[in-house]
C-alpha cells in the first residue's frame, strides 16, 4: 500500500517526535548519574595534557599538546539534543591542539534542566578564562545552539 504525501509527512513527523523524545530520555538517565561515573565519550591520548576544575558541579577542561600554543581556545558543545562533548567533538578539539592550540571545553549543564542558568554559567567560565589567560589570541569555537544563546554576552 502506498501512503499519500500527507500520511508519509505526518508519519516522518512523528518519527522525529519520537527520536527527539528518546534522546531526552537518554539525556535525563545520563544527567541523573554522578559526573564521574558517566561514560566518556572519548579518551584523549596520553600526550595531551589536562587540566580539570570544577565550577557548580560541572567540570572545565583545558587540553594542550606543547607548552607554546598559537592562542587560546574555547569549545562550546551543544546543550539541547547533543551529548556532552561528543567523540566527534573531542575529535575536533585534538585536531586543534595538533594546530598548536590550547583548548578549553567547559562541560556545562544541559538543556533542558540545565538551561535557566546556563548564559550565566558560561558567561562566568568565558570571563574566568579571558582573565586568567596570558595568551595573545583568543578564539570562541562551538556548535551555533550554544553560540546563539551565549552571542549576546560577547
Amino acid at each position: 500500500m502506498v501512503l499519500s504525501e500527507t500520511a508519509a509527512s505526518i508519519n516522518q513527523k512523528l518519527a522525529e517526535m519520537n527520536y527527539r523524545q528518546q534522546l531526552m530520555d537518554t539525556f535525563a538517565k545520563m544527567q541523573q548519574l554522578p559526573a564521574d561515573e558517566r561514560p566518556q565519550s572519548l579518551k584523549f591520548p596520553d600526550k595531551v595534557k589536562q587540566t580539570t576544575v570544577e565550577l557548580e558541579a560541572c567540570s572545565i577542561r583545558r587540553l594542550t599538546l606543547t607548552d607554546t600554543t598559537k592562542g587560546e581556545l574555547l569549545m562550546l558543545h551543544g546543550g539541547a539534543f547533543i551529548l556532552p562533548a561528543s567523540t566527534a567533538f573531542n575529535q575536533v578539539a585534538l585536531t586543534f591542539m595538533k594546530m598548536g592550540y590550547a583548548v578549553t571545553i567547559p562541560d556545562y549543564p544541559l538543556a533542558p534542566a540545565g538551561l535557566v542558568n546556563v548564559r550565566q554559567w558560561i558567561l562566568k567560565v568565558y570571563q574566568d578564562w579571558m582573565n586568567q589567560s596570558q595568551a595573545e589570541r583568543h578564539y570562541l569555537w562551538g556548535i551555533l545552539l550554544v553560540l546563539t544563546l551565549f552571542y549576546g554576552y560577547c
